[in-house]
């Protein structure tokens, strides 16, 4: 197949074709002279036109291209979870605006920083095993961690990441995704807690139930240890009841006769 001759060639080849004939227009007929000159005229003329269109359109190209790329650094930054790219070291090379605000953080400070000096110490472990996988597996994975932001606060993420080769083919890292699960983590939490508060109300309710032995004299109980309580603090220590002492009108008849015998 016979390759195309450079733009840039072929006007020097049309210009030395009128140059030639020029010089030739002394010895050839004028008119026969003019006439190629016109024609050679016309052709660069219109190759001309044609670079022009070609200039256009690569402009047009350009523009396109940084449209688009403009807005793919404006998904990216203001995507709903954090990316991040490490590498082997758990060093970050890249972070979008979800990302470096969920560390608390500004996006270009957290360039060449330890991803790991993020991660709270509950879940280094954690974290350090999971980074092994990702490098070693070659697969996605998944974990969750607990993360302290530059102030202290504390959220909570899960992390899905991959590995992959870098920009330049030499060698790999980590893309991470971040994903805040901080209140999901604490409604789990709270739903934890009211369950083992219910499971001892469960436990107090089994051990109020049942036969209780309690002294026909002077009506202390016996506990599960055997030893004898006052039935009041048996019902305290094992129920959510305070007692209020006071005096039934029985009772206080028989104990105050002489107050009862003068209001007849």
């Amino acid at each position: 197949m016979k390759k195309k001759t450079p733009a840039s060639r072929r006007t020097t080849t049309l210009r030395g074709r009128a140059e030639t004939k020029l010089k030739k227009q002394k010895k050839e007929d004028r008119p026969a002279a003019d006439t190629d000159l016109r024609k050679l005229l016309q052709e660069l003329q219109v190759h001309h036109i044609g670079l022009e269109v070609q200039n256009e359109e690569l402009r047009r190209a350009q523009q396109e291209l940084e449209a688009s790329h403009s807005k793919y650094v404006a998904l990216y930054d203001v995507a709903p979870v954090g990316y991040f790219t490490l590498d082997s070291t758990a060093t970050i090379l890249e972070v979008n605006l979800t990302g470096a605000v969920m560390l608390g953080v500004e996006s270009s400070r957290l360039i060449n920083k330890a991803f790991t000096g993020f991660v709270a110490g509950s879940s280094r472990d954690i974290y350090w095993l999971y980074l092994k996988r990702v490098f070693n597996d070659n697969k996605r994975e998944r974990c969750e961690v607990k993360l302290l932001k530059q102030d202290g606060t504390e959220c909570y993420a899960q992390l899905e990441s991959v590995a992959v080769m870098d920009s330049a083919k030499t060698s790999s890292c980590c893309q991470m995704i971040a994903i805040d699960i901080t209140e999901r983590t604490l409604a789990e939490q709270e739903k934890e807690k009211l369950f083992v508060e219910l499971q001892q109300a469960m436990e107090k309710i089994k051990m109020l139930s049942g036969m209780l032995p309690i002294c026909s004299s002077c009506k202390k109980v016996r506990d599960d240890k055997g030893y004898w309580n006052q039935i009041e603090a048996y019902i305290s220590d094992h129920a959510e009841v305070e007692f209020t002492h006071s005096i039934c009108p029985e009772c206080a008849k028989k104990l105050y006769p002489d107050f009862y015998k003068d209001s007849k």
